[in-house]
């Protein structure tokens, strides 16, 4: 079970207020690319080896890590532990530009490292006494709001024949499960970046549409032969404005 840790690398103090917008199936297999559409470029860090690896470069010409941020970003979460400097510096330059940062077979602590290094984003905590991760965690901006989708993994299906082998129809959902979160992930990474540039600061003295300015985004995602699930969820931040009683002064958190 994944959890929303209150704990902000940003500039505000969450008081746990979290809307969960949807939660929808999608069925049938998602096509996210036209038969004629150019091929996405995509950067790597390190060797990509996840089972859905294959699938993304399938649709994704995945190059070795350019100083340019003109492009999403891709790595295995085990990488998080061995980044150079350069690597960082990328990953927060690819962050600003509104490209997609994918974190494959990630586990919480490689998802928070991410956030660190970002400086933005909310931390997770796992209440998972087996410390199973995500097959894939996307991170963007739009309009300066952090975007993400946790994709949880795929299991093998259980169906066995009489005889104990794998059932037929089980290998094929598994299958088509993994093929659906490939095209996942890929969708992902098509994102068009969103961003603006920042707005004047807010007057302490005008009341707060809070639900207008989320702290983060968050969308769920399972996948499985019957097709998608999503959950959406949206975090937001309440102000709090504390006077100091020695210098009379208003603080904003």
């Amino acid at each position: 079970m994944l959890t929303l840790s209150p704990s902000l690398v940003s500039k505000y103090k969450v008081l746990a207020i979290i809307s969960i917008t949807s939660a929808v199936w999608v069925l049938g297999t998602a096509a996210f690319s036209e038969p004629n559409e150019e091929k996405l470029r995509g950067r790597r860090i390190g060797h990509l080896d996840s089972v859905i690896a294959d699938r993304i470069q399938g649709q994704v010409n995945v190059v070795p890590l350019t100083l340019e941020p003109d492009s999403p970003i891709l790595l295995q979460g085990e990488t998080m532990s061995r980044l150079k400097h350069e690597h960082k510096e990328g990953l927060k330059a690819t962050y600003q530009a509104g490209h997609t940062i994918v974190l494959l077979d990630a586990t919480m602590e490689h998802i928070n490292a991410l956030h660190e290094i970002i400086g933005a984003g909310v931390n997770y905590s796992s209440r998972s006494k087996d410390g199973e991760g995500v097959l894939a965690y996307t991170f963007r901006q739009e309009n300066h709001i952090p975007t993400t989708t946790l994709l949880s993994n795929v299991h093998p299906s259980p169906l066995q024949t009489p005889g104990g082998d794998p059932n037929p129809t089980g290998l094929q959902d598994h299958h088509l499960a993994l093929k659906r979160a490939a095209d996942l992930v890929v969708a992902e990474l098509r994102h068009i970046p969103n961003v603006s540039m920042p707005g004047p600061p807010r007057n302490p003295s005008e009341p707060t549409d809070w639900q207008s300015s989320p702290v983060q985004k968050t969308v769920f995602q399972q996948t499985g032969s019957a097709g998608v699930y999503n959950t959406t969820v949206t975090l937001y931040a309440l102000h709090s404005f504390l006077q100091d009683q020695r210098t009379n002064l208003t603080s904003d958190y």
